[in-house]
């Protein structure tokens, strides 16, 4: 019979799934490394060594890594609005909405929504792109209008979103500002100019960015603020 000693000592856990092994553990983890460095970096070797298990046992709660990139980017992108004909705000503010919360993202996860073609990534970001296209074609675009849209707009919030002048101290700014006023006209140009007046290029705050989506949808999209 087992001593009174061997009865108190803890007992080995039992080999097998480890306990704290959850289906929503897996998808923090996934979801910390596609946020951090892409869904490039997101195999179930990767995944494992992060969860300090083995690979195989992944497979226990996933059929296959595009499952798991799948549920992680419904999971990342879950609060990203998508402009719908079927809601009552205008079109032309829906994608307002819709590219600040891309920036949002953008800049928070930068690497996030890079993906390889095929992927479970690529293709949730065609589907958003196409989405937006056919928003376009609803606000009375042209197909060939709609595309140019749609480039343009995502250069803007790309650019907004990459952009290291985002949180820029203020004697950051200030000292560009100077740099540009001190220019002769014929260098500066109006693009620069306007980077120093108005302050909202320089400066794209959340509203700024708001501001210039919306002058940028009313001028490719005349009449698109009347669109429901």
């Amino acid at each position: 019979p087992p001593s009174a000693a061997s009865q108190d000592a803890p007992r080995r856990k039992r080999s097998g799934r480890p306990r704290a092994l959850t289906h929503a553990a897996i998808l923090d983890a996934a979801e910390i490394m596609v946020r951090a460095n892409g869904s490039g970096s997101l195999t179930m070797r990767s995944l494992g060594l992060r969860l300090g298990v083995q690979a195989p046992t992944l497979y226990t709660y996933f059929q296959n890594l595009d499952d798991v990139e799948n549920a992680v980017v419904e999971r990342i992108v879950r609060g990203i609005p998508l402009p719908s004909p079927q809601r009552p705000e205008p079109l032309a503010e829906q994608v307002v909405e819709t590219f600040l919360a891309l920036c949002d993202l953008q800049r928070h996860s930068p690497r996030c929504l890079e993906a390889a073609p095929g992927s479970m990534t690529w293709k949730w970001n065609v589907r958003v792109s196409n989405r937006l296209v056919e928003t376009y074609r609803a606000m009375g675009a042209s197909r060939e209008r709609a595309v140019l849209v749609q480039r343009t707009l995502s250069g803007i919030a790309l650019q907004s979103a990459s952009d290291a002048s985002f949180n820029a101290p203020p004697e950051v700014i200030a000292a560009r500002r100077r740099l540009i006023a001190a220019m002769p006209a014929a260098e500066a140009g109006e693009l620069q100019r306007l980077h120093a007046d108005p302050p909202l290029v320089l400066e794209p705050n959340e509203a700024g960015l708001r501001e210039i989506l919306r002058q940028m949808i009313a001028l490719l999209l005349p009449g698109a603020g009347r669109s429901a």
